[in-house]
């Protein structure tokens, strides 16, 4: 988007330039039949010339009248930039001619006035100089006629009388070039007169000057001037991919940044489709977009000057680059022969001017660059089949590091139908030695040594009817590449009070083990004495640094440093130029980059060290600003490159880093880097003494320009699984000449109805095609697999120092197979015929697609081991790191089916990967001792790894934990080199991010954590799919805003690295053996009591890649992490984990309550060092002990008052928050001043909990949260006790059904009756002996007797008591008389049904005889029934026992406390906040 000023800007230019064009530029002129008008061309004049008077017409002495006759083209070839043109001349004004008369003729003795009267006016752009050339845009007088001088007539002039001012006496003439063109219309001598413009006139290219002569009066000091008529240059780039203003009028300026190329250009569609502009104040690079319509010479315009310049071509255009496609054997029976240009680059998005014919093709780009392909040649075979084979792959011209992948292209044609050849056997030869016989040979890097040729000669035969035989021989020529020398600076500035210490990076790209030789020299190029050498006795120059004590430094001296060094028969060498200051000034020293060019899509990152001797440092990043290298505006990456250091170390050097992002990052303003640019770096430092500065070339690399993809297949549609589908290499992909050769790896993206995707990619290599066979993408739809609605071709592209550009196809569809069970079969055939070619990515390719095609993964497992294997088999101790892990990506799809013994091949193969790319980057120990010698840190070579290659690993990694393999030490390494890698990547002011992911186990992120930052938080989120994130604590700032870090802990840093991995707790529930090494020797922990995934949380040393422990045991951070099933009544505990000291919960105290957001709970996580974090679920403290024959009031104070219906969703949220039943809650009541009340029934359930626990439970939970909308302010309980007589009788209790049970009941009423019974013991927590007499009437009433406590009762209760208890249950519901079919219901015990039975006294005679008188008249039923109850009083004796009386006891309400410490606490002696193990009388879930 255009900025306001710009548009401001750009309508001052409109106004300013508005103006109208050249007089003549406007004109059209006609002599006869021809008419003319005049066009701007291409013609450029020198900037500057030397002339002499015998090269222009002078008069020789003062008495001569007439002036030298000059040849007016040679006159004019001295202006002319290209001396060879042959000019021409229209004269448009000869002056008045009355003291000067111009005259021209053919040869030396005949003359013709010029007939032209029409002085330059008072506007006249001229100067009174003996030649001035000047813009004909400025030349506005109306030449009403022209004459034509041809180009071999001779000019002079002759002179009438003393007046010789060259106002009125000029000679104004406009060049031109007489070639055909201008011939055709203009024929000799002529005057053309003004006419009007009709469609007839011809165009006069005519350059974009005027040349006026003034005549010499014998001066023999000449006076030219050519004035600049340029506002800017444009020019093809050498890729001829677009084109570079560049501006020459410093009056104007370019945008800076990424522009809409119509800002640039009103007809900016000449740039082709979507091109992209970006300028930085000086320069405007353009990209073309496809289809550009430009052409060298072409004027071109810009809305930011109001002349034109016209293009130039490419000081270095590229040679365009073809393949030729053709077959060597036709068969006589062909209709035809095909011939076809194919994978065009270095045409400029445009056509190739192509001549070609069956023995040669030359194509033309608009560079003017030419190739030719060479003698073609066809041979004519005298048979129906012709079968060939040749090797793709093949770079002719390849360096000695670099390896090739070749692979055998077989075809077998019968007359016009062309197919791929099945169980093809090759035989490869190198220089006549057979080698290997499958369908590909790699030749891996350095495998051959520089200038030596290398013969490839493959053998194919082909049984088909007959046996057919065919062979091809390519040569390779491994040629060397440049020894690459660079140093840490290529200018500086150094007080004369510090040491000098310079370093240099050598790189034999030829030879993988070199030994490499170093010279250092040294010059004084400012003293007095002219250059000197500098004194270096004593130093040692034969190391990779040059370090020069203070006393060999003089002030404002300028020292010319060199580094040569030498490998075998190379020798190079790099300079730097160093300035000597005053005492005191900061030193800035950069670390060296580790490549000669960087990738510019790539992040670049640039370090460097600055010492002081004042705790107070500026340091500023700039740009430097030189015509001669590249610029850009580092705020709009970087809003404030200046960063003010407070309290530096005197003794210590301030490590600082800048990175560079690409394109399309978080930064909308930023364009990334121009390509093919060398850029200065330069950082300053200033402190009170002053200033000084380093500076550092940084050249990018560009990525192969985006070409085509070619896709073809042997029939349309193509078939599922049948037709193999050719995806290669097309037109446009091309790169710089150093940068070749390409990589190429090609894939597939399948598209789904649901609008996801799948992608599958190949191997990298030389190879420019390969065959697919695809899965169906119609007819196809599974709810299990989904429905394929179209698939996409695939191809990254990558230059040898590993910039790639990728590219996708159209969207094609692939048919359904008739017969998929035919097509599997034979797929499967082809695919056997890889592996014995041993081709296993083609095998593993073509068993993903069978997979996709079948929706299955129970794919053959003796078949898939075997494929595995040999692929594995196929890495050697020589492969590269690449190939492990392409090995590893390919079999990562199998991995699932495979065998267990495979499963333990991978882990070996994963632990030589790390060894290679890993472990062989490690810091030796006589590294560390130079660098401590040193005292200044140098970059340690820690492995870069890419977030593709992290993600691979990790990948690999948890199928083998899902596996249940021993992985579990490589595992965490594994996690620890990829954090390690990632954050020497990052810097302090970078917002970047480096992440990976795994197949569902693990996860991992790094990313800055600079405290000095503005707006820094302290807050930042961490790996894994929740929602976690980490606050570090003011101590981490105060600690980590300035630190010592590096290998030698000699710098400070300003910032550290937080590394964080995300392992699901489903792997340690997966693999026994991470598992049993977690928890195998603790008793308290294990994975059951895990209630969260696992979090490693790491900081990291920027410099060295070290993992940090810190243990000065305050706060560091704050880690919020996910519970599962979070209940606010559970006690947790958060644990720490390290290898040394295992877990520990001493040094992360947890949160008393979780935090719910969106639906997820979290924990917090208070902790004092880094570890693997996890949450576990521990033992609460022991409740107090309450009664459970009780019920408990709890009174509980709230911050509002509460609506009756608002009381039963508190206790009813209470109640599922403590996980207390609801029923047990009763007597619900609001008490006024925002008290509500309830009465907590006792535990008359086997499931309820105990009145303790569900009181403590009911204490945490009304903590937890808002219950509703109010929030608890206090709560209280207390046990509520009986009113009771304290008599010493039993009693009897009748039940009285709501209805008549007598049929249910039938036979079983007493089994029933005794069943009530126990179950009322049950419930009321007592013994069932206390029960007696148990007995049901008329399946109405039930009758129950209480006896009396019996000796050793546990829990003695009296009969008054439990008949109470037994009320109180009939009224809430609380008893279960069970039927076989139904429940008993039991109406409400009323006080009437409660029956004391007391002891009487022993009777006598007397009153026994009136008993029996008595029973005689009420009747002898009578008298029996109560002759019994009489004697049954007298033989029982009921114990008596006094009534007791429990006190009330209240207790107020309190949160559990947070933990005390004492004061003389350690760091690593935390109290705990709850003990480990309590005794305690019962054990309960909660």
């Amino acid at each position: 988007m255009i900025k306001v000023p710009l548009i401001k800007t750009l309508l001052i230019l409109h106004l300013l330039f508005s103006t109208s064009g050249s007089t003549l530029l406007n004109q059209c002129y006609s002599s006869g039949t021809t008419c003319i008008r005049f066009e701007k061309s291409d013609f450029q004049f020198v900037d500057s010339v030397q002339l002499t008077s015998d090269d222009i017409p002078t008069l020789k002495d003062e008495s001569s009248t007439t002036s030298t006759r000059i040849v007016l083209s040679e006159l004019l070839s001295h202006l002319a930039f290209n001396h060879s043109w042959t000019l021409a001349a229209l004269v448009v004004n000869a002056g008045t001619r009355t003291n000067v008369q111009w005259k021209i003729a053919p040869d030396e003795t005949s003359e013709h006035p010029i007939e032209i009267q029409d002085p330059d006016g008072y506007d006249s752009p001229f100067s009174n100089v003996t030649v001035h050339c000047v813009d004909i845009q400025n030349y506005a007088d109306d030449a009403k006629r022209l004459l034509v001088i041809p180009p071999d007539y001779n000019f002079f002039f002759t002179t009438n009388g003393t007046s010789r001012t060259c106002a009125t006496s000029g000679l104004t003439l406009v060049p031109f070039i007489w070639d055909t063109a201008s011939r055709a219309s203009i024929r000799g001598m002529s005057y053309f007169s003004q006419t009007s413009c009709t469609d007839n006139c011809s165009a006069l290219s005519v350059p974009p000057l005027l040349v006026r002569f003034c005549p010499n009066f014998n001066n023999s000091n000449l006076e030219i001037r050519i004035d600049q008529v340029d506002d800017f240059t444009v020019a093809l780039s050498d890729d001829l991919l677009g084109i570079n203003f560049q501006r020459v009028n410093k009056s104007i300026e370019f945008p800076m940044g990424v522009m809409n190329c119509t800002i640039l250009m009103e007809n900016s569609d000449i740039l082709g489709d979507n091109p992209v502009c970006l300028g930085d104040g000086e320069n405007i690079a353009v990209k073309f977009g496809a289809n550009p319509k430009m052409t060298v010479k072409q004027e071109v315009k810009t809305k930011f000057s109001p002349r034109t310049a016209f293009l130039k071509n490419a000081k270095n255009a590229v040679y365009p680059n073809f393949t030729v496609s053709h077959e060597k054997e036709v068969a006589t029976c062909s209709n035809s022969a095909k011939f076809e240009v194919k994978q065009i680059s270095g045409n400029g998005f445009m056509p190739l001017l192509a001549t070609n014919n069956v023995v040669l093709v030359t194509g033309c780009n608009v560079g003017g660059k030419c190739t030719s392909s060479g003698p073609i040649r066809t041979q004519l075979i005298d048979d129906a089949s012709v079968f060939t084979v040749s090797i793709d792959g093949l770079e002719q011209e390849t360096p000695a590091s670099f390896g090739l992948h070749l692979h055998a292209n077989p075809s077998f044609k019968q007359c016009s139908s062309k197919t791929s050849p099945k169980d093809v056997q090759y035989e490869w030869k190198l220089n006549g030695e057979g080698q290997m016989f499958d369908d590909g040979l790699k030749l891996p890097a350095y495998s051959f040594n520089v200038d030596e040729l290398v013969n490839i000669t493959l053998i194919a035969r082909y049984s088909h009817e007959k046996t057919y035989s065919s062979s091809t021989t390519k040569t390779i020529h491994y040629f060397g590449l440049p020894l690459l020398v660079t140093l840490d600076c290529v200018e500086r500035q150094i007080g004369k009070d510090h040491d000098l210490l310079i370093r240099v990076l050598a790189v034999d790209q030829n030879r993988r083990d070199s030994s490499l030789k170093y010279d250092w020299s040294c010059s004084i190029i400012n003293g007095s004495d002219g250059i000197q050498s500098c004194d270096l006795g004593g130093l040692n120059i034969k190391e990779d640094y040059l370090k020069i004590p203070s006393v060999k430094l003089a002030q404002n001296t300028i020292m010319n440093i060199t580094a040569t060094v030498s490998s075998g028969d190379q020798s190079d060498s790099s300079s730097c130029l160093v300035n000597v200051g005053p005492s005191q000034i900061p030193t800035v020293m950069f670390y060296r980059l580790d490549e000669k060019k960087q990738n510019a899509f790539d992040y670049i990152r640039i370090q460097a060290l600055v010492s002081s001797s004042f705790p107070t440092l500026n340091i500023t990043w700039e740009i430097v600003r030189d015509s001669q290298f590249g610029f850009f505006n580092i705020t709009s990456f970087l809003p404030s490159p200046t960063t003010i250091i407070k309290n530096v170390p005197s003794k210590s050097d301030v490590f600082v880093s800048l990175t560079i992002p690409p394109s399309g990052t978080q930064f909308a303003a930023w364009p990334g880097l121009m390509s093919g640019k060398t850029f200065v770096i330069r950082l300053w430092a200033t402190n009170e003494k002053g200033s000084s500065f380093a500076d550092l070339h940084l050249l990018t690399n560009a990525p192969p320009t985006i070409g085509n993809i070619d896709i073809s297949a042997s029939s349309y549609p193509p078939v599922a699984l049948e037709t193999p589908i050719t995806f290669s290499v097309g037109d446009g992909w091309n790169d710089d000449k150093d940068d070749l050769p390409l990589s190429y790896q090609f894939g597939y993206r399948i598209y789904y109805a649901d609008n996801s995707s799948y992608e599958y990619r190949g191997s990298k290599s030389t190879v420019k095609s390969i065959q697919f066979y695809l899965p169906s993408t119609t007819g196809n739809s599974s709810e299990e697999c989904g429905e394929r609605v179209g698939i996409t071709a695939i191809l990254s592209v990558c230059d040898r120092l590993g910039s790639c550009s990728s590219e996708e196809s159209g969207i094609f569809s692939v048919d359904q197979s008739q017969n998929a069970s035919l097509a599997s079969l034979d797929l499967i055939s082809l695919l056997n015929t890889d592996v014995v070619n041993g081709n296993f990515i083609s095998a593993i390719a073509k068993i993903n697609a069978l997979n996709i095609e079948l929706c299955t993964e129970n794919y053959d497992q003796s078949q898939t081991d075997k494929i595995t294997m040999l692929l594995f088999q196929s890495l050697s101790e020589s492969s590269e790191s690449e190939e492990f892990q392409e090995a590893l990506k390919a079999a990562y799809s199998l991995l699932p089916v495979v065998s267990s013994e495979i499963l333990t091949t991978v882990i070996q193969v994963l632990s030589n990967y790390r060894q290679l790319t890993f472990e062989g980057h490690l810091a030796t120990e006589s590294t560390r001792k130079k660098r401590s010698a040193e005292n200044v840190d140098a970059p340690v070579k820690i492995y870069k790894a890419t977030e593709s290659e992290a993600n691979d690993m990790l990948k690999v990694y948890d199928i083998l934990i899902g596996k249940d393999k021993p992985v579990v030490d490589v595992f965490f390494l594994n996690i620890n080199d990829f954090l390690t890698g990632f954050c020497v990547q990052l810097d302090e002011d970078s917002k970047r991010f480096m992440s990976a992911t795994g197949g569902g186990y693990t996860e991992i992120q790094t990313q800055t954590v600079n405290a000095n930052r503005d707006g820094y938080t302290g807050k930042f989120n961490i790996s894994g799919p929740n929602l976690s994130n980490i606050t570090f604590s003011s101590y981490f700032s105060s600690s980590y805003a300035s630190w010592t870090c590096g290998s030698t802990s000699s710098s400070t840093c300003r910032y550290v690295c937080l590394g964080t991995a995300w392992i699901s707790s489903s792997a340690i529930a997966d693999n026994s053996y991470l598992a049993e090494d977690l928890f195998m020797n603790y008793i308290d922990l294990s994975i059951n009591k895990t209630v969260s995934d696992l979090h490693q949380l790491s900081l990291v040393d920027p410099i060295s890649g070290t993992i940090l422990t810190p243990s000065n045991g305050q706060f560091l951070y704050s880690v919020d992490i996910e519970v599962i099933n979070y209940k606010p009544i559970n006690y947790y505990n958060c644990y720490i984990y390290s290898q040394n000291t295992g877990w520990d919960f001493r040094q992360c105290v947890p949160s008393n309550y979780a935090k719910s957001v969106q639906g997820h709970n979290f924990l917090t996580c208070n902790c004092s060092s880094t570890g693997i974090i996890g949450v576990f679920l521990v033992n609460g403290p022991t409740p107090t002990p309450l009664s459970d024959h009780n019920e408990i009031l709890l009174t509980i104070v709230i911050d509002s008052e509460a609506t009756g219906e608002d009381l039963i969703k508190i206790f009813s949220r209470i109640a599922n928050l403590s996980e207390v039943d609801p029923k047990r809650f009763v007597k619900i009541a609001n008490k006024g001043n925002k008290t509500i009340q309830a009465t907590l029934r006792p535990p008359y359930r086997s499931d309820q909990k105990s009145n303790a626990l569900a009181v403590q439970s009911i204490q945490k939970a009304i903590g937890y949260q808002k219950i509703l909308m109010f929030t608890v302010l206090n709560f209280t309980y207390s046990v509520v006790k009986r009113d009771l007589n304290g008599d010493n009788y039993a009693r009897k209790v009748t039940f009285n059904f709501q209805k008549t049970y007598l049929t249910q009941l039938g036979t079983d009423v007493d089994d029933y009756a005794k069943k009530w019974a126990q179950s009322m013991a049950a419930t009321l927590q007592i013994s069932e002996y206390r029960f007696k007499n148990y007995k049901v009437f008329f399946g109405v009433i039930y009758n129950v007797t209480i006896t009396l406590p019996f000796t050793d009762e546990k829990m003695p209760l009296s009969a008054e008591e439990i008949s109470l208890m037994i009320q109180e249950c009939s009224k809430y519901g609380e008893l279960d008389f069970e039927l076989s079919s139904e429940s008993v219901v039991i109406g409400p015990i009323a006080d009437t049904d409660i029956t004391m039975l007391m002891v009487m006294h022993e009777t006598n005679s007397l009153m026994l005889a009136l008993a029996v008188v008595l029973s005689i008249v009420l009747g002898l039923g009578t008298v029996f029934i109560c002759g019994a109850v009489l004697v049954k009083l007298r033989t029982d004796k009921l114990i008596v026992e006094e009534r007791r009386r429990a006190n009330l006891n209240e207790h107020q309400f309190q949160l559990p406390p947070p933990p005390e410490y004492p004061v003389n606490t350690t760091p690593f002696h935390v109290v705990d906040q709850y003990p480990l193990r309590r005794q305690r009388t019962e054990v309960r879930q909660f």
